[in-house]
Order: C-alpha cells, then sequence, then structure tokens
C-alpha cells in the first residue's frame, strides 16, 4: 500500500478503534428503521451464493452494497466500490471514518483491506452482510433495528474442497485467510446470541430460506451440529497452518 507514514499513522488508528466506532447522529437515523444480517463465515464458505439466493425469494431482503480497497472478483456482480490502494483514496476513506460518515467499516487484521458502507448500501428492511467477526460489536452499536449475527458453516471436507478450489491459483492469499477463518470461528464458537445456519451443497433454496427464517423468525436451528462441524473445522484448520 503506497501511501504516507502520516496517513499509514491514521489508517492504524482507525483499525484499532474499529470496534468502538459509531457513525454521526444523520447516519444513525438513516438505518434506524433496517435490520441487518450479519453472515460471519470462513472465506470460501458460499456466502455470496446463499446471500444471493435469499434475496432472489424474497423481495424484503437486499443485500448491502460495500466499498472497498481489494482488488475486484469475477464474483462480485456489482456489490463493490472500489478504491485504490494509494494516498488520495486511502485519505478519502479514513476522512469518511473520521467524520463518522460511514454505516461501518472494517480493517482486515492481516491484509490491511479496508471494507465500508453508507445508508445507501442498505437497500431493504432486511439487509445481508458478509461480515468479520471483529465487525460485529461496531455494527451493533449503529442503531439498526436489529443485528442479527448468522454463523455459516458446512462440512469440514466440504469446505477444504471449495477453499481449495478458490486459492488454488493463489497460494499467496491462504495463510492469511486460513489465520482469518480460525478468528472467524473462535468468535462463532464465543457468542451464544449466534444463530446457525450449515451450508449444504446442492440445497442452495432451502439453505437461503432457512436465511430468511432465521432473521424473521428467530430459532436456533441446527444450533449442535453446527457448532460440531465448526469445531472440526477449527481444529483441521489449525493443523494447516502449523
Amino acid at each position: 500500500m503506497d501511501i504516507s507514514p502520516e496517513l499509514a499513522t491514521r489508517l492504524m488508528q482507525a483499525a484499532e478503534q474499529q470496534a468502538a466506532y459509531v457513525p454521526s447522529a444523520k447516519i444513525q437515523a438513516k438505518v434506524s428503521h433496517k435490520t441487518i444480517g450479519m453472515i460471519i463465515a470462513p472465506t470460501a464458505m458460499g456466502k455470496t451464493f446463499v446471500m444471493n439466493r435469499a434475496i432472489q425469494l424474497d423481495r424484503d431482503f437486499g443485500r448491502v452494497s460495500v466499498l472497498t480497497t481489494r482488488d475486484p472478483r469475477p464474483d462480485d456482480q456489482g456489490m463493490f466500490r472500489y478504491y485504490q490502494k494509494n494516498e488520495t483514496d486511502i485519505e478519502k476513506l479514513v476522512t469518511k471514518i473520521e467524520k463518522g460518515e460511514l454505516v461501518q467499516y472494517a480493517v482486515f487484521p492481516h491484509s490491511g483491506q479496508i471494507y465500508g458502507s453508507e445508508p445507501q448500501d442498505f437497500p431493504g428492511p432486511y439487509n445481508l452482510l458478509a461480515t468479520l467477526s471483529n465487525a460485529v460489536s461496531q455494527l451493533k452499536n449503529v442503531g439498526f433495528r436489529a443485528a442479527i449475527p448468522i454463523g455459516l458453516i458446512t462440512h469440514p471436507k466440504v469446505w477444504l474442497e471449495w477453499f481449495d478450489a478458490r486459492y488454488h491459483d493463489r497460494q499467496s492469499d491462504r495463510p492469511a485467510r486460513l489465520q482469518e477463518a480460525l478468528e472467524s470461528i473462535e468468535w462463532l464458537l464465543a457468542h451464544d446470541e449466534v444463530r446457525w445456519l450449515i451450508n449444504e451443497p446442492g440445497r442452495v433454496d432451502a439453505v437461503a430460506r432457512e436465511l430468511i427464517a432465521l432473521i424473521k423468525h428467530p430459532t436456533h436451528a441446527n444450533h449442535d451440529k453446527a457448532r460440531q462441524y465448526a469445531r472440526r473445522l477449527h481444529a483441521d484448520i489449525s493443523q494447516m497452518i502449523r
């Protein structure tokens, strides 16, 4: 990231303070009538696929658009606004953070990538967002009508296949993504308010409908089985990064 030492310091401060971030009163008022479903899961767990299908099945749901400094991916589907990793664009984002103009933001702990959203990025009464575990407390402080954490998980062997398929040609990305996966699973297992959802291959409609129900009609479906998968996956990933 090609930025000045001064801006690097401001960005580091934003990263350190993100858990306690609260947007301005003006920004809070714009989202106070909305619900957000925070989808928390390791990379390659199928978050985008499941969220997109839920939106197709229920018009009350929208997917949160996101601004980011990461590079575009083929499957982004127009849901991101891209900022360059240079002085000008990073300064714009850091200033928005300092003024409380973003609804929320997150700085990835290992890659330094910035993600964030603004009020216009929440299009429906119910909004779905793939969320870093370290951003959950921040989102709860925003002032949404409800902020619901959803833990998405699958069988460990299935996840390993999905992970290998995504990062087969991106070996340098694997260590950071594995570490972030561990942190996500640890957070999910440590918080009883999580509503668990199992992403079973070949059942996208059923999984999407279950996601809708978890947000509109709260339950803890698949709680025990999902937590068992999460514990096993945590153990497998721990072995992979040793």
